[in-house]
């Protein structure tokens, strides 16, 4: 389903952390994973000046899984 403002974004994968489907926030990665699936993210557009309340997370997210042709990292701030 198409959002009314903004894009659904899949297939990428986080670094050093996982997500946590129980408390809907990033976490430590399990021991011995460095690589995680990241679920669906809606990115929708804002000023940067009202995202200042928000705790936020910065770690590396790939296109693709490391093990394969992968482009290099893009910084996205997720928030928790």
């Amino acid at each position: 389903m198409k959002p009314e403002d903004g894009a659904y974004v899949d297939g990428l994968f986080l670094e050093g952390c996982r997500w946590n489907y129980n408390n809907m926030m990033l976490d430590e990665s399990e021991p011995k994973v460095l690589y995680t699936k990241c679920p669906h993210i809606l990115l929708r557009p804002s000023h940067s000046s009202k995202l200042t309340n928000y705790k936020n997370y910065k770690c590396p997210v790939y296109k693709t899984s490391p093990g394969g042709v992968c482009c290099p990292p893009q910084a996205i701030l997720l928030t928790s």
